[in-house]
C-alpha cells in the first residue's frame, strides 16, 4: 500500500468518527431541549393553578368585605356589569 491509501483511510476513519461523535451530541441536545421544555410546560401548569387559587381566594375575600356594613358602600351587591356608574 503507498502512503496515499494510507491517508485515505485514516481520512475515511476520521470523518466517520465524527459524523458519530456529531450524531450522539445532537441527540444529547435535542434530549435536553425535550427535558427542558417538559419542566416548562410542568412551571407554567403549576403557575396557573395557583393564579387559579389566588383568584378565588381573592374573589371571597372581596365578597365577604361586601357583606359588611362598613364597606357595602364600596361594594355595591346590586348593579350589574352593563350598567354605566353614576
Amino acid at each position: 500500500m503507498n502512503i496515499l491509501e494510507i491517508a485515505q483511510i485514516i481520512f475515511y476513519f476520521t470523518v466517520s468518527f465524527a459524523v458519530i461523535v456529531v450524531g450522539v451530541l445532537v441527540t444529547i441536545i435535542a434530549v435536553q431541549v425535550i427535558w427542558f421544555i417538559v419542566a416548562t410546560k410542568r412551571l407554567v401548569n403549576g403557575l396557573h393553578k395557583e393564579s387559579v387559587e389566588v383568584y378565588r381566594k381573592v374573589d371571597r375575600f372581596l365578597q365577604s368585605m361586601a357583606s359588611l356594613a362598613f364597606f357595602s358602600k364600596f361594594f355595591p351587591k346590586g348593579r350589574s356589569k352593563k350598567e354605566p356608574k353614576l
